[in-house]
């Protein structure tokens, strides 16, 4: 998740409206541009990712492109490109720090409608990243925590 989360950093999380919250009716809103700690689908391994979209979302990569409903989340480089290259992107409303490798980019294509109940995620690292490119949605009942705060070393 560099550069936004890195090797040895701690994180606050919160787990209130999810996994056993809601049993008793508390449920949390997940939320495009947001980052969670959940269950890899088949696996009981944690990832944490930020999700890019929500159910019924048309989701379209075209390599270093994404696109959501036909609306392409913008990159705004903070670096010149060098190995890597750390940049802002943006959509409805959220804006965060991604990092992309030049010398080596996940090359990817898919059209994708997100299915009810699951959502897309990615990693912040876009091109060092297992996340739904490879494994598929995540269905909400694998989400476990949305993420607060990141604290460094």
């Amino acid at each position: 998740m560099n550069p936004n989360i890195s090797a040895g950093n701690y994180v606050v999380v919160n787990r209130w409206g999810f996994g056993l919250f809601e049993y008793f009716g508390i449920k949390t809103t997940i939320k495009r541009g947001d980052v969670y700690i959940f269950n890899r689908p088949n696996s009981n391994k944690l990832y944490i990712k930020r999700v890019i979209a929500l159910p019924n979302d048309m989701v379209e990569i075209d390599n270093d492109k994404v696109f959501v409903n036909g609306n392409l989340l913008t990159f705004k480089a903070l670096s010149q490109p060098d190995d890597y290259q750390v940049g802002i992107e943006q959509t409805e409303g959220s804006s965060y720090l991604i990092q992309k490798n030049t010398k080596r980019p996940f090359l990817y294509k898919v059209k994708h409608l997100i299915k009810k109940g699951h959502y897309f995620l990615m990693g912040d690292n876009r091109d060092n990243s297992a996340d739904s490119r490879i494994w598929g949605t995540v269905p909400r009942k694998n989400f476990i925590a949305r993420l607060v705060k990141v604290i460094g070393k």
